[in-house]
């Protein structure tokens, strides 16, 4: 049960536990923030303080009326959004949340037990209280949600308003080459459940169902934001050092317009100054790879220049310039 004493604690997950839906608490003081994903920086001997039943959670809790101070980051797969999270962690004005389990709410909905509309409301809660917390720090949140995410945006800007969202977006040979190479497991779950099954052009295609759950993901984020009325900032994989202190600017973070770039940090490096630049493949491998999936490629670039075209981006061509 949830401490009255102590520290304060925060929810960071939604569970179901047998019948009971209940919510997971961390004192964020015991949070290793220099982890490029929130479960990571999770304590692996005790990953929570406190558990509570999710009624009495939502009784004692409010919606804020304004999420002034709260960003949200929307992103491609592979684009370099766990990179701009560390950055604008570096800056030290921002608290930010690398893909928090308590999203995860918005595809379950606890089971099916709270609509699209009850599930934003219940991540505004959480998000409520931790834009609280980092303020008491003297610091904005930013929120990086999952690939996935894009499928509720209007939810979430309707449950968060007020709050400021980015969309990070990158042109798909990289993408998908690097999803080749190293595949992710949510791939698998895309595929198994028919998620992002909407791109009728890739239907008909002979490809490896891995890449072809990449490809609809893929054009499903970039549909999502190519008609979107509200206000966000849009930024291309190449362009993220160049704009990285205007989107500091926008996401409310008092860094004066001069908030730097540092390409070397990584997410899986916890020491200061041990990461790694990042180093894009090179222009022969994703020749290859563009010519072994050719028909793919040619269904996703024509789906990415539509995108730009709606939005008044700039094109990108393939060998983009690394970040």
């Amino acid at each position: 049960m949830a401490r009255t004493d102590g520290p304060a604690l925060l929810p960071y997950a939604f569970r179901t536990v047998g019948a009971h839906r209940m919510v997971s608490l961390i004192d964020p003081a015991r949070l290793d923030w220099r982890h490029g994903f929130f479960v990571r920086s999770l304590p692996e001997s005790q990953p929570l303080d406190a558990i509570e039943p999710f009624e009495n959670w939502r009784a004692r809790t409010a919606v804020p009326a304004d999420f002034s101070h709260v960003g949200g980051i929307y992103h491609v797969s592979r684009c370099g959004s766990t990179l701009l999270a560390q950055n604008l962690k570096a800056t030290g004005k921002a608290v930010v949340l690398s893909e928090p389990p308590f999203m995860r709410v918005l595809r379950t909905g606890f089971d099916d037990t709270l609509s699209p509309d009850e599930a934003a409301e219940a991540g505004a809660r959480v998000i409520g209280q931790w834009r609280d917390w980092a303020m008491a720090q003297g610091k904005a949140l930013v929120v990086k949600f999952n690939s996935q995410t894009h499928q509720w945006r209007e939810p979430i800007a309707a449950a968060l308003p007020g709050a400021r969202f980015a969309f990070l977006h990158r042109e798909p040979t990289p993408v998908f080459e690097s999803i080749h190479r190293g595949p992710p497991q949510y791939l698998q779950r895309d595929i198994a459940q028919a998620r992002h099954d909407g791109v009728s052009e890739l239907d008909s295609l002979d490809e490896d169902p891995l890449m072809l759950a990449a490809a609809r993901r893929y054009c499903a984020a970039l549909d999502a934001f190519a008609d979107a009325d509200e206000d966000v900032f849009e930024v291309a994989y190449p362009d993220l050092a160049g704009r990285f202190a205007a989107l500091c600017e926008y996401f409310g973070l008092a860094t004066g317009g001069t908030a730097e770039w540092d390409p070397a940090i990584d997410a899986k490096a916890l020491e200061p100054g041990s990461g790694k630049p990042y180093r894009p493949v090179g222009d022969e491998r994703l020749s290859r790879f563009a010519t072994d999936h050719e028909e793919l490629l040619a269904v996703a670039e024509a789906r990415y220049r539509s995108f730009l075209d709606a939005r008044g981006a700039p094109g990108r061509t393939r060998g983009e310039a690394a970040t």
